[in-house]
């Protein structure tokens, strides 16, 4: 009974894995010759109501950054890690950290131009999201550097576009977030070499570490 039990539990294994290959091959595909975002999240939509096919979602996001991580095309990697971000929400909340990975990505990405109110937005995301998780107690290491980092981007973002309130709002947060990585020292430094006027504005803000 036992054997037979391994059995069927190996053959059902199979059956997720080479399912799960299939729709990674479709998904790579469809990116290649651009059949379209709605085309292809509609696809992922479907196939996570099919209750007839046992998809391992993480194992199939996985497989789309590792063919990302290979590629130059800059739009195919884009395209990846937004779909993958999607694949992990799918996965499960033990995934979280993770997706919010592929969302820094994905933000980092984003060209300055073109790309900029998306590159806004996913940063965004990414420090609502941690933040939320560090809130409720959440002390992984991970959570706390794409928060902080999230932070830094956006701060240097708003300040090299000219909008100095915003930045300063972040930079803010930055030094407020620095203790729960030990790493005041570290943040300072990196606020004063991204933006020099600071500190010049906000001297009660800056400690003399030496």
């Amino acid at each position: 009974m036992e054997k037979e039990y391994e059995m069927k539990n190996g053959e059902e294994n199979e059956k997720e894995d080479s399912e799960g290959k299939e729709l990674v091959k479709w998904l790579i595909d469809s990116i290649i010759n651009g059949r379209g975002y709605e085309k292809i999240e509609t696809k992922i939509s479907l196939e996570s109501d099919n209750t007839s096919a046992e998809y391992v979602w993480n194992e199939i996001a996985l497989g789309l950054i590792e063919w990302a991580s290979v590629q130059k095309n800059r739009f195919w990697a884009i395209s990846a890690f937004d779909f993958a971000s999607t694949m992990y929400g799918l996965a499960g909340k033990e995934h979280d950290v993770t997706r919010i990975h592929c969302l820094f990505t994905l933000a980092k990405i984003y060209s300055d131009q073109g790309g900029l109110s998306r590159k806004f937005k996913l940063f965004e995301q990414v420090i609502e999201e941690t933040k939320s998780m560090i809130d409720s107690g959440d002390t992984n290491k991970s959570v706390y550097y794409y928060y902080s980092r999230g932070l830094n981007r956006i701060a240097n973002l708003h300040n090299n576009w000219g909008n100095q309130e915003e930045a300063e709002k972040y930079y803010r947060e930055l030094i407020a977030a620095a203790p729960l990585g030990n790493e005041e020292e570290t943040i300072q430094n990196l606020i004063s070499g991204n933006a020099r006027g600071f500190y010049e504005k906000n001297p009660e803000l800056k400690v003399d570490y030496e």
